[in-house]
């Protein structure tokens, strides 16, 4: 399976990161928050991230890069790719959703740079 990179593939819940909040419009109870692809980790914020659960099928990469734009490299140094899925059991209700993303594939410095 070729790897073609965390941005295309975090566009379908792929990898530096899943937020999923309390129902919109209220104050957050807990965050469910999930280091796709990587370890458990303590942002620069102080938010815990779990190690990557509630996935099943795809394949996990890691790179040692400096991400720009983030002290928190560590959340967008590993991903989850290929064909996969992330589930979740919360209570019925809107969230508020937040996906981290970045563009980790090597050679990748612009827009129209993928092929």
């Amino acid at each position: 399976m070729k790897r073609v990179g965390a941005l295309a593939l975090i566009l379908v819940l792929v990898a530096s990161g899943f937020v999923a909040g309390a129902p919109a419009g209220t104050a957050a109870a807990s965050d469910l928050r999930v280091n796709a692809g990587g370890p458990s980790y303590t942002d620069g914020a102080g938010n815990v991230w779990s190690a990557d659960s509630g996935f099943s099928g795809g394949t996990t990469f890691s790179n040692t890069n400096n991400i720009a734009g983030t002290t928190d490299d560590t959340l967008y140094r590993t991903e989850r790719f290929g064909t996969f899925t992330y589930t979740f059991a919360v209570p019925n209700g809107a969230y508020d959703v937040t996906l981290r993303v970045a563009e980790t594939l090597a050679g990748i410095t612009g827009a129209g740079q993928r092929q």
